[in-house]
Order: C-alpha cells, then sequence, then structure tokens
C-alpha cells in the first residue's frame, strides 16, 4: 500500500494500521510539514506525489502495490485564503498528477483517494 504524506501525523497512524494489518506501507513524503521521525525503519521515499520519474521507480521496486491511501496535502486554516493558487497547485493539480501515475502504472482498480 503507496500511503502519501506519511510523515503526518494522520497518515502515519494509517501507515502503522497498516503494519498492524501484515501489509507493509510504502510512504512517500515531502517533509515539508511531516516529521522524520515517523517514518524512521520504514519503507520511504522523500519526494513530492507528482514527481513521475520518482513514481514510476516506486512502482517498479514494488510491483506488490495494489493501492494508495494520499494523505498529502497541505491543510493550514489561513494560509489558503493569503495563498489560494499555491494551495490549489499542491491539492489539486499535484494529486491529479498522482492520479495520472497510479492510473499509468496499472493501479487502477481498488485505489483509495
Amino acid at each position: 500500500m503507496l500511503t502519501t504524506g506519511g510523515a503526518g501525523r494522520i497518515s502515519s497512524t494509517v501507515a502503522s494500521a497498516r503494519i498492524d494489518f501484515a501489509t507493509t506501507p510504502v510512504i512517500l513524503d515531502n517533509l515539508s510539514t511531516g516529521n522524520a521521525e515517523f517514518v524512521e525503519d520504514r519503507i520511504f521515499y522523500r519526494s513530492d506525489i507528482a514527481d513521475t520519474e520518482l513514481d514510476r521507480r516506486i512502482f517498479a521496486e514494488h510491483p506488490d502495490l495494489d493501492a494508495a491511501t494520499h494523505c498529502a496535502a497541505l491543510a493550514a486554516m489561513e494560509e489558503p485564503v493569503r495563498e489560494p493558487l499555491a494551495y490549489y497547485r499542491e491539492n489539486v493539480a499535484k494529486t491529479a498528477a498522482l492520479l495520472e501515475n497510479l492510473v499509468e502504472s496499472g493501479r487502477r482498480r481498488r485505489a483509495q483517494y
């Protein structure tokens, strides 16, 4: 299971739950707001979710990945009002790129977004 934003508070809990259910999480996070301690001793890639080349590498290195839990997003309360375009770019456009990469890789049926 690919977990994007896996170094965040909520998403690291999701990754831990995957371990509890005998599923190895593969974590993708740029650590812009996440905590590196949350990904220690886990399969971790530090990069942007929209990095097509890295996404392809992750799928090649982990052909058993059959789904994704997408938790990567900017979530501050006041900043989106001041910087709406930046939040759109980070939360919408990059999610679209991630989804395209998932579909391109053949992961299209069981994905969770």
